[in-house]
């Protein structure tokens, strides 16, 4: 998966790991959790490979953002929600 057109350090690491002469790749293209892109066959050229801290970095970013979002919603409540 793809996330914002890069591949996090553990997923390209897995990626070079791999024999891809006999295990077929496909890549998800997200951009957030409303816009989940096509499955492209391969690793499409213009992924960008992300160092370790990079990784971190953005994957606190996007989780930061869900808690946030879940925490002020469960304190005052959400238009989205049902109820």
């Amino acid at each position: 998966m793809a996330v914002s057109g890069v591949f996090t350090y553990l997923v390209w690491k897995e990626l070079e790991m791999i024999d891809k002469d006999e295990v077929k790749v496909y890549t998800f293209m997200v951009e957030n959790k409303n816009d989940i892109g096509p499955l492209v066959e391969g690793i499409p050229e213009d992924i960008k490979k992300l160092t370790k801290k990079q990784s971190k970095r953005l994957s606190h970013e996007m989780t930061r953002e869900d808690y946030q979002d879940g925490f002020m919603s469960s304190l005052v409540g959400s238009h989205s929600s049902r109820f």
